[in-house]
């Protein structure tokens, strides 16, 4: 038996990583289907920490058509090395999405500075 201290410096749970999950609402343009051409996520940036596991953290991006009962293949998109701030995160060509609309999951399990501030799409309604 442990009792533990939550703290907001520390993403781990006795050395296990703490996965942080962002699931954004649904993306629909009901009720056209559409083609989801492109992602950008604000995140913090710059938080790789060097000469660890964690030297170039990833945050995976996954996409659901069914609202989010299941997700398709996770993207990989670099948070960034330590002091690499000006990243941009985009990633592109996501295909075409029903009526129903996409739903967007990302996940951090780094133990690292982490937070998502924003989620921003590109989007063509199908005709």
């Amino acid at each position: 038996g442990r009792i533990y201290e939550m703290k907001a410096s520390v993403a781990t749970e006795s050395g296990d990583t703490i996965d942080m999950t962002c699931i954004a609402p649904v993306i629909h343009q009901s009720p056209q289907p559409f083609i989801l051409d492109e992602i950008a996520v604000d995140a913090v940036t710059g938080v790789g920490i060097a000469g660890t596991q964690y030297q170039d953290p990833v945050i995976l991006l996954a996409m659901s058509q069914d609202g989010g009962i299941t997700y398709g293949t996770e993207r990989r998109m670099r948070l960034g090395k330590a002091g690499e701030r000006q990243r941009r995160l985009r990633e592109f060509r996501f295909g075409k999405f029903g009526p129903q609309g996409a739903t967007v999951r990302m996940i951090v399990s780094a133990s690292v500075a982490r937070a998502l501030m924003g989620l921003a799409i590109k989007a063509r309604p199908l005709a």
